[in-house]
């Protein structure tokens, strides 16, 4: 049913006229006024209907006489029958000479024409029982083709509705073909659906280019695009064309020369493209019509090798080709001025062409796709076959390599059992040195100056030892979740401790460590301080690592719940880089990392750790974190209260005690700023005591920054030590 109504469109003329008129039509070479005009086309023959122009640039006039045999004056409308004439303008008589009145064409914006319509209209006002003469002066780069008529304005936009709407039902039904197009080539990835699905959109603007509603909706102003569009579209349709016959034919593999015939003809077309857009609007176009004329005896001799060379699914191919090669030759002779497709199919005979080509190529891509898949599903067949006759080789193969795996898994057990040994024996190895270095450390803190060293490497030490057992007991498969141990201690001592190390870390990544306590602590608590150490470690080491020369702080806040229980809430921020929202869950499984932490060294356990400890303690470990914006871990314990404790005190450390002479020489290199001596100096009395030592890290610290104020006010304080005195 569609395709007799695209016939019957096709056949039918644009438009039935109230009246016929007849006009006489000369050529003026020679620029010559409407009068001068008016006095020599009197010799010109008349004529009436249809006359095609062709390209030309000269001037052409019409003289034409509209009569009027009623006896009321008549509003009638003259159409010139052509959308793409470029300049139309209508002269009148007044007072003896010919006066311009109205100017419509592409080069005149919608706005100004005389009748807002497609094509070049001009509304005449006709007297009771006589007639107007007009003059209109035609102009165009375009092909000119002209059919003037008269029309009752009624009658005008009824056949305007009529006409515009069977060129919507056509123009979008080619449209939604195109669609159809994208959409396969998106499910099915061949190239040819593409190049075919763009070449029938742009054909769909440039057919409604040259029926005028694209300078009538789409672009009524602007006068260069309306006239430049009608060329534009018509050549990017053929170049998309030719990229589906190069696809569709697969010319690179089957017909190498004719890959380069097709190729040497996109440039062509590209040439015509820049040519009639940017140089010479004629000429380009004429260039695109000429490569019309050529490329069809061309096609048709790559089809007939392509078939030769043993193609498929041509059959369908063969009949759009054909059908398209006559519309285009016709279209082409018609652009030309040789003859009109008028004169064959009717006005919109090009719409007939582009119908059956088009579906005709959709048909043979859909064909050349069903012979693939024909040609899969043979392939799949013989591939099920081929598999079904190996299968039982197959189960043999699966019964002999189960036998292996089963001699592999035993094989794989006992060398776990050797692992538990050899990691037992690693463990006694390890602990031997570290019970040594313990021992030694007991009689170090007997003297000065020491004990700072000693205690650090006791505590250390200790805490190795506990490792290595957590170690020896997931080796035996016994460590499979944390358990609590409670034991009674001292908040402070435990704090003190944890202070010392956290100072220590963040100095280690150029950081500084702030220590805060809301609420009073209990002196005495159960805890299990094991694991509580080894989390706050966790935490302060994690937020040392991905920070730099910023703040790191540990935040406890106290809130007594009964009289021996307390809460305590646990917090330890950092202005490091942070972590995506995404991230929050991720970090605290076994192995995982944050994005913003894959550089960094570490393999994503101790928040893990931190995490499961914190649970068997009866609290939960959260994050709070942004990118670029720090990190905020915190949890929250409840603590009994427990009875204090008593051990023997521990000697405070000595103060820092130097020479004056050394002090003398520090101010010295201070007040001189000699950077390289004051390092020196630092590093030498390091090696004194632990408590040198810190002194060290202060003057490093300071140095660092160039901070020549801290530093001597850190000289100051070692004149007001009392040891300094007399050292």
């Amino acid at each position: 049913m569609f395709f007799l109504s695209s016939f019957l469109y096709a056949s039918q003329d644009a438009r039935p006229a109230d009246r016929t008129v007849s006009y006489q039509l000369i050529e003026d070479t020679q620029s010559l006024s409407a009068d001068q005009i008016s006095a020599s086309i009197k010799a010109a023959p008349l004529m009436s209907g249809h006359h095609n122009l062709g390209y030309s640039n000269s001037v052409f006039w019409l003289k034409l006489i509209v009569p009027n045999p009623s006896d009321q004056p008549q509003l009638r409308w003259l159409d010139m029958g052509a959308p793409r004439l470029q300049s139309v303008t209508l002269y009148m008589q007044q007072n003896g000479r010919w006066q311009s009145r109205a100017s419509a064409g592409l080069d005149t914006p919608l706005s100004l024409h005389p009748v807002k319509a497609r094509h070049a209209v001009f509304s005449l006002q006709l007297p009771a029982q006589t007639g107007v003469a007009v003059l209109l002066r035609v102009q165009s780069k375009t092909a000119m083709s002209i059919a003037p008529a008269v029309y009752d304005p009624v009658s005008f936009r009824e056949n305007e509705v009529t006409e515009s709407l069977w060129a919507g039902v056509l123009l979008g039904a080619f449209g939604i073909v195109g669609l159809y197009c994208v959409l396969l080539f998106i499910l099915m990835r061949d190239h040819s659906f593409l190049y075919h699905g763009l070449a029938v959109f742009f054909f769909v603007l440039n057919e409604a280019c040259m029926r005028g509603y694209g300078a009538l909706y789409f672009w009524p102003e602007s006068t260069i695009w309306s006239v430049h569009s009608l060329s534009f579209f018509g050549q990017i349709c053929a170049l998309f064309f030719l990229l589906f016959v190069r696809h569709f034919l697969n010319l690179p593999v089957f017909l190498p020369w004719g890959d380069k015939v097709i190729k040497l003809m996109l440039a062509w077309n590209l040439l015509a493209i820049f040519i009639s857009q940017c140089i010479n609007y004629q000429r380009g176009t004429m260039m695109g019509l000429l490569l019309i004329l050529i490329t069809v005896p061309l096609l048709l001799a790559i089809f007939l090798q392509v078939i030769r060379k043993g193609a498929s699914a041509m059959r369908y191919f063969a009949g759009g080709l054909f059908i398209l090669m006559v519309g285009n030759i016709l279209r082409a002779l018609d652009l030309f001025g040789v003859l009109s497709s008028g004169q064959v199919l009717g006005e919109h005979f090009m719409l007939f062409v582009i119908v059956f080509s088009m579906l005709s190529f959709l048909l043979a891509i859909m064909d050349r796709v069903m012979l693939a898949r024909q040609e899969k599903e043979t392939a799949q067949k013989t591939l099920i076959d081929t598999l079904n006759s190996q299968q039982s080789l197959l189960e043999k193969a699966v019964e002999s390599r189960t036998a292996e795996l089963k001699a592999a898994v035993k094989d794989a057990q006992s060398a776990n059992q050797l692992k538990t040994k050899l990691l037992a024996y690693i463990g006694h190895d390890l602990r031997a040195p570290l019970s040594t270095m313990i021992a030694y450390a007991k009689r170090m803190r007997r003297g000065a100056p020491f004990d700072d060293f000693s205690m650090v490497v006791e505590r250390s030490a200790g805490q190795q030892l506990e490792l290595i057992d957590e170690l020896l007991k997931y080796a035996r498969g016994e460590m499979v979740e944390h358990h609590v141990q409670l034991s009674a201690g001292c908040f402070q001592d435990f704090i003190d401790d944890i202070q010392g190390q956290a100072e220590l870390l963040a100095t280690q990544y150029q950081n500084r460590f702030i220590y805060l306590q809301k609420g009073e602590a209990p002196e005495w608590l159960y805890a299990d301080w094991k694991h509580l150490r080894q989390v706050l470690q966790n935490l302060l080491s994690n937020s040392a690592k991905f920070t730099r020369y910023g703040v790191i702080s540990l935040t406890l806040e106290w809130q007594t719940g009964s009289a021996d229980q307390s809460k305590l809430q646990v917090a330890v921020e950092d202005t490091g880089v942070g972590m995506n929202q995404s991230d929050h869950a991720r970090v605290f499984l076994p192995f995982e990392r944050a994005q913003e932490s894959e550089s960094k060294e570490g393999h994503g356990l101790g928040l893990a750790i931190a995490s499961q400890m914190v649970k068997s303690m009866g609290g939960e470990l959260k994050v709070e974190s942004a990118v670029q914006l720090g990190s905020r871990f915190y949890f929250c314990l409840r603590l009994q209260h427990a009875a204090a404790v008593y051990t023997l005190p521990v000697p405070k450390p000595l103060g820092p005690a130097l020479p004056h002479d050394d002090i003398q020489q520090l101010q010295l290199f201070i007040a001189s700023g000699q950077v390289t001596e004051i390092e020196n100096w630092a590093e030498k009395i390091a090696l004194l005591s632990a408590q040198h030592a810190q002194f060290s890290l202060q003057i490093a610290k300071a140095l660092q920054y160039l901070d020549f104020e801290k530093l001597q006010a850190l000289a100051d304080d070692l004149l007001i030590q009392p040891d300094a005195l007399h050292a």
